[in-house]
């Protein structure tokens, strides 16, 4: 089942938008739209039917919106003993839809990979945070480049 799924801001105290990438800079193109905790995982290449864990834990999952390409990108990072691990890296295009499969997995087809990636959350509360825009809805002003 395909579902358009609400998505929430987070905020500073003054009402604006948090920064969650450290490496965000102003006139940056890609801009962070929200962070959250989810167990991140990989189908199987070769069954192309089993799931493979690529993080050990929950960690965040950060989406960021590139007003240029007009897509968005899902990134996670892992803390291992030698260093940081990118756990996902995948871009998201207005034609790819992401699956709400059960009440706390969700999943999408990378087309640019051609790997399916799943997101596992400890409640259907949190898949329901997650949203994955149509970019006809998206929730970045295109002017301005700053989430709304």
């Amino acid at each position: 089942m395909s579902r358009r799924l609400a998505c929430r801001f987070p905020r500073d105290s003054g009402g604006g938008p948090v920064i969650t990438s450290p490496n965000y800079h102003p006139g940056d193109i890609e801009l962070p739209v929200f962070t959250c905790q989810a167990h991140v995982f990989t189908i199987n290449p070769q069954t192309k039917k089993s799931w493979i864990p690529s993080s050990s834990k929950a960690v965040d999952v950060n989406f960021f919106y590139d007003s240029n390409k007009h897509c968005y990108r899902i990134i996670s990072v892992e803390d291992s003993p030698t260093g940081k691990k990118v756990i996902i890296n995948s871009t998201l295009t207005e034609k790819m839809t992401f699956k709400k499969t059960s009440q706390k997995f969700g999943q999408w087809a990378d087309s640019k990979t051609g790997g399916v990636h799943g997101l596992g959350f400890n409640s259907e509360a949190e898949l329901t945070e997650v949203s994955i825009v149509p970019l006809s809805h998206h929730q970045v002003d295109t002017h301005t480049h700053t989430p709304r």
